[in-house]
């Protein structure tokens, strides 16, 4: 059987693949730098910025506001990994390697966006399991984004 790998594409299709991986690399740090600038990724300002700091002057959010925060980041997260794993899987990367990154990518999307809920609703403590999924979500990222790269690059076609 002929299997697709990411070695064995064209020129061109690598060269696709690898604006999209770069400009999803931009789009991600651009997200840190959101993050970054509403926690100081901290877990006070994760906490803070979901249930909000009266000393601070920062208000709890609402229900409407997680519903429009989570929706949208629940289906821009969820394709953004839905592609990015895709071009993972036509990587050479070992099955198990695959199958773990896959699972913890959305299992850290689920997490994220759980815990934002969590911290909101019954306890600031669970700003602890956003700061870890952000951290899981983020090595997910750079097997994501290195190994595919590395893959095009190292193929001698």
């Amino acid at each position: 059987m002929n299997q697709f790998s990411l070695s064995g594409m064209s020129k061109d299709k690598k060269i696709l693949v690898t604006l999209f991986i770069l400009v999803m690399a931009l789009s991600y740090l651009i997200a840190l730098v959101n993050v970054y600038d509403k926690t100081q990724f901290t877990l006070s300002g994760t906490a803070a910025n979901y249930a909000g700091n009266e000393e601070e002057m920062v208000f709890e959010k609402g229900f409407s506001e997680m519903i429009e925060i989570t929706h949208p980041h629940l289906l821009g997260m969820a394709m953004m990994f839905v592609l990015l794993c895709t071009i993972f899987s036509l990587s050479s990367a070992s099955d198990l390697l695959k199958k773990i990154v896959i699972f913890l990518s959305f299992g850290a999307i689920i997490m994220d966006l759980g815990s934002a809920w969590l911290i909101r609703y019954v306890s600031t403590q669970f700003a602890i399991l956003m700061v870890l999924a952000g951290m899981m979500m983020g090595i997910c990222f750079l097997f994501l984004f290195i190994v595919p790269l590395m893959d095009m690059r190292l193929s001698k076609k």
